[in-house]
């Protein structure tokens, strides 16, 4: 009961959105109402996920990088004029997406986080856990095997997907965080945009086998643009016009996956050469890359 109210808290407290359990979307939807522009940018951090999403008054970032990538998220807020973080989405607990986060919650205004409900194993967990428990942010872990959470923010519209699992080891019982990754799917207008977290196959296969829609004019890719078992059975299913790999030049995207790409005809990006930005009038989407500092 607590973490349905928990939930329910995570609509109440973003000023402009509702909240509603979703467990199948038709594979034709119709266009939200748009009201304004957004920009989703994927920021160029190295091998590490720090995405900021803005709509006309709101922002949403999803993942903070390592603990240095704080302090540049925070810089790319300021050049936007944005000083509070509406929602902050933190996948998985690896040190390459929650690492940034003691940073930004210390620094920035936070109104709501969402992350998934397992716990840690590394110090940037601890870290994390501790200063929004210190801070007392709203903090809403999802449930494994819960159902999907959809909220609105402005006119955008997230479902977020938690792990099916509350488990994930490899061979030797070591714990796989990738895999405890909440996938987001985000819409404006007729447009729609998935980010993957760092999924690998077991994660990758609860979303093949879940028969809900995960088609996507936008991706981020699974876990830097690795390639697995399930990499091209993934991309199918979400037919993307554009793909974005957060990697780095000592771990660049895998060269089957960027094939695997080409094959749909989808344009792929790397931040190992600059930040991503996609601009959506919820209608059309421009990409445009920034050149690399």
């Amino acid at each position: 009961m607590k973490r349905i109210l928990a939930i329910l808290t995570v609509c109440t407290l973003l000023l402009a959105g509702g909240c509603r359990p979703k467990d199948k979307t038709p594979d034709v939807e119709p266009p939200l109402p748009v009201t304004g522009d957004v920009e989703v940018a994927v920021l160029s951090i190295g091998k590490a996920d720090a995405i900021v999403i803005t709509t006309q008054n709101k922002t949403v970032v999803i993942d903070t990088g390592e603990t240095d990538d704080g302090g540049k998220v925070l810089n790319y807020l300021n050049e936007k004029g944005r000083s509070v973080i509406d929602l902050l989405i933190i996948t998985h607990y690896d040190r390459d997406h929650v690492g940034g986060a003691d940073r930004l919650l210390n620094f920035a205004e936070v109104k709501q986080i969402l992350r998934p409900d397992y716990v840690g194993v590394r110090e940037e967990y601890d870290t994390f856990l501790a200063t929004v428990q210190a801070l007392q942010i709203p903090d809403t872990a999802l449930p494994c095997g819960g159902e999907d959470v959809t909220l609105t923010v402005e006119d955008v519209e997230f479902t977020i997907n938690a792990p099916l699992k509350d488990n994930y080891t490899n061979k030797d019982g070591v714990q796989q965080d990738n895999d405890f990754s909440l996938v987001v799917r985000m819409r404006h207008g007729a447009k729609a945009f998935v980010f993957a977290g760092d999924a690998e196959d077991a994660r990758l296969a609860e979303l093949v086998v879940s028969k809900k829609n995960w088609k996507a004019d936008f991706l981020k890719l699974p876990y830097h643009g690795n390639f697995t078992d399930l990499t091209s059975t993934f991309f199918q299913l979400v037919q993307p016009d554009y793909a974005v790999a957060c990697d780095s030049d000592k771990n660049p995207t895998a060269a089957e996956t960027v094939a695997a790409l080409a094959t749909l005809g989808c344009k792929h990006y790397a931040t190992r050469n600059g930040t991503v930005i996609c601009h959506s009038d919820g209608t059309t989407l421009t990409v445009t890359q920034t050149d690399k500092e």
